[in-house]
């Protein structure tokens, strides 16, 4: 049955004259919560509408549903994605639980690295020519220790990092992201991944394709936290695809 609120929306929106339309105002508050005339709750995806400023000289053609317009671009990692790339890596991983400061120049030598794998398989989020995302991996025999708790074979894909803005979560980047690092792995027998225990929404994301927990390890980490490096325990754990 058709949604009555959202019909009752459609219907209002039909009824609104062209300048009207133009002038509708949409508030993007984050990348989850866009709030119309800056009331309301927040509009889910299907019904989430951008508008051209009035006098841009957009026509209404242009006058579509968000989520039709920043469907974003996933694809492999090239070379001039490196520096994009370092510094969105520095931002994610500067906030909580992480806490951790990284030279973006150094970044982009192991970002390099890792391009420079035979067995390396990459992944880039791309929305209109803006990076906003990515994940990579490699076969777990580079992760001797990893390999080692998991109890799986050299061969097995180990998902090295992943990351994506602040602006763009909570739209299912980061399952994209793991989606085509997975289609795109070949003669791996099971995939394998190592996150934080204060890290729930990548262990959920995980969970959710099917992945287990198969080990956890104790661990102190180095943290830079209100301009001081403080050495802090973690616990993180392990998932294995089969």
């Amino acid at each position: 049955l058709p949604n009555p609120r959202s019909t009752a929306k459609r219907n209002s929106r039909s009824s609104l004259t062209n300048t009207q339309k133009r002038e509708l105002l949409v508030t993007r508050w984050t990348a989850d919560h866009l709030l119309i005339g800056g009331r309301g709750s927040p509009l889910p995806a299907r019904d989430r509408f951008f508008r051209f400023p009035a006098g841009s000289g957009e026509s209404l053609s242009g006058f579509v549903k968000e989520s039709q317009m920043l469907q974003p671009t996933i694809r492999g990692l090239q070379e001039k994605d490196l520096k994009k790339l370092a510094k969105l890596y520095a931002e994610c991983f500067a906030e909580p639980p992480w806490f951790e400061v990284f030279n973006v120049e150094d970044v982009v030598q192991e970002i390099a690295l890792v391009l420079a794998m035979k067995d390396a398989v990459t992944a880039v989020a791309e929305m209109h020519g803006v990076v906003v995302g990515a994940a990579w991996g490699f076969e777990v025999r580079r992760e001797a220790d990893v390999m080692a708790l998991a109890h799986v074979p050299a061969s097995a894909f180990y998902v090295s990092e992943i990351f994506v803005a602040a602006s763009a979560r909570g739209q299912g980047l980061a399952r994209g992201l793991v989606g085509s690092l997975l289609k795109r792995v070949s003669g791996a027998e099971c995939g394998v991944v190592r996150t934080s225990v204060n890290q729930p929404r990548i262990i959920r994301l995980f969970e959710g394709l099917g992945w287990k927990v198969v080990s956890r390890e104790e661990v102190i980490s180095e943290k830079y936290i209100n301009g001081q490096t403080l050495s802090a325990p973690d616990t993180r754990v392990i998932l294995c695809s089969s």
